[in-house]
């Protein structure tokens, strides 16, 4: 089970978290109204979370300065704790296990894997071609594949 970690709850990201989970339809000034936080935060925040499908663009934003702001609304609420952007994706502790951005920016469980079967891949490689640390580290990295293809 995953530890759940949860934020200050007056953190920014919370307090835009709340924010997002109150309202419908919402926009940036309202995040930057709502959870008093800069205008550059809020923007990054909610494009991570249109990036992860947990926000969707409802209203596109008009032209020019005083044209109407883009709306958005919250698709995926997973629960009280604000999700946290990572660089292997988004982090959920609301949620067994995190949830990543979509498949091209996606490290998964079988990425790390299929990393460190490929670190030993390649130190087993200097070792010669015949080795017995070789021959276990493309057996590893066999038995990562196959788990990725059974769950695909």
């Amino acid at each position: 089970m995953v530890p759940r970690i949860s934020p200050p709850a007056d953190s920014e990201r919370q307090r835009m978290w709340n924010t997002m989970r109150q309202l419908k339809r919402w926009d940036t000034a309202d995040l930057e109204a709502t959870a008093d936080v800069s205008k550059n935060h809020a923007q990054r925040f909610v494009m991570a979370l249109v990036e992860a499908q947990y926000v969707v663009l409802v209203t596109p934003a008009g032209r020019g300065r005083n044209g109407p702001r883009a709306i958005y609304r919250l698709v995926r609420n997973t629960g009280p704790v604000a999700p946290r952007i990572t660089e292997q994706g988004i982090l959920d502790n609301n949620l067994v296990s995190p949830y990543s951005l979509p498949p091209h920016k996606r490290v998964t469980k079988h990425g790390h894997a299929f990393l460190k079967a490929l670190r030993e891949l390649v130190d087993a490689v200097s070792q010669g071609p015949n080795s017995k640390a070789l021959r276990a580290a493309l057996q590893q990295g066999r038995d990562v594949l196959h788990a990725y293809e059974e769950d695909a």
